[in-house]
């Protein structure tokens, strides 16, 4: 008898550097064996519908050869795109009750300063914020790129004490 060749299919999503990638089979016959090639590094046998992680941003080309009984294969491939994460490390200088921070990376599209006592700010990489009272403060920056990517740097306290601060 004659096996239908099977049309090999897969979809995913781009991810965000250190989120893995998830494969999903839609070939149109269930193969009895798959082939996998991520792009970076060794195959991968037998997984209908694998997760991959990534060890760098980056662009790759996956290939998946779907078999059908050892015999009718095709081969599908796709070009993946694994995103860069934002950088989210400041500098900080501290006055008194007055605080200066600034995003290392300035070409991300999106900010967001949390600086420990309910007081918020965002869309700027560059700021000054005055507390009321001296005290201990963990300031958080929320770094997001253009691709959706986030990141959150936090653990720069601020001791405010006699005018001067201590990081």
């Amino acid at each position: 008898s004659i096996l239908p060749k099977p049309k090999a299919g897969f979809t995913f999503s781009n991810v965000c550097y250190q989120n893995p990638t998830i494969f999903h089979d839609t070939s149109d016959i269930i193969p009895t064996s798959y082939f996998w090639n991520f792009g970076d590094g060794g195959p991968v046998y037998g997984v209908n519908n694998p997760r991959h992680k990534y060890a760098a941003p980056g662009q790759y080309n996956v290939h998946m050869i779907a078999t059908l009984s050892h015999v009718c294969s095709d081969t599908v491939t796709k070009f993946v795109e694994v995103y860069p994460v934002p950088d989210a490390k400041f500098t900080s200088s501290v006055a008194g009750l007055v605080v200066q921070a600034k995003a290392i990376d300035t070409i991300e599209s999106y900010y967001s300063w949390n600086f420990g006592d309910l007081d918020s700010l965002s869309g700027f990489y560059n700021v000054i914020h005055t507390y009321t009272k001296r005290g201990t403060y963990d300031v958080k920056l929320t770094v997001q790129n253009t691709f959706g990517c986030q990141v959150i740097k936090s653990s720069l306290e601020y001791v405010l004490d006699s005018g001067s601060g201590i990081q």
